[in-house]
């Protein structure tokens, strides 16, 4: 039980680092110094996580000892990093990884596709919420991103 939260928390952690957590400054000031607009992963983003202890003795560490959650904060952000390259064929290589950067590396893959959909984008909002498939906060990021680019 010790050794499962540890490990959820930096599987938690990678998240925030490769979808969330940015630090924006402008002119050497930070723009965002407070957790109020800091953006972090909240415990509803948390995917379910399944914890596979391996008990085995490290001839290396103290008395058979070994790290935990060390090792699970590195493969969530290129797992995350290569299904996101996998489903739409663009690689983001720079984190956090956001709904911004993907809508601007699809249109530098295939500007002439996205166009379409930007007039229809708007309309299939409200039915994407309805279903559940995306959040309040997630509607109005894509309606922002969306005007933007229109």
């Amino acid at each position: 039980m010790g050794s499962v939260t540890p490990i959820e928390g930096s599987v938690f952690d990678a998240l925030g680092q490769t979808l969330y957590e940015e630090i924006i400054e402008k002119d050497g000031k930070v723009l965002n110094p407070s957790l109020f607009d800091y953006r972090l992963p909240r415990a509803a983003d948390m995917p379910e996580v399944e914890n596979i202890l391996v008990e085995t003795i490290d001839p290396e560490g103290p008395f058979g000892a070994k790290g935990m959650s060390e090792a699970t904060v590195v493969p969530p952000v290129p797992a995350i990093a290569n299904a996101i390259y996998d489903a739409i064929g663009v690689r983001i290589t720079e984190l956090p990884i956001t709904p911004e950067k993907i809508l601007k590396a699809l249109k530098e893959k295939t500007p002439t596709l996205l166009s379409p959909y930007q007039e229809l984008g708007l309309q299939t909002i409200p039915i994407a919420l309805a279903k559940g498939k995306i959040n309040e906060q997630q509607a109005g990021e894509l309606e922002a991103i969306l005007k933007e680019t229109s």
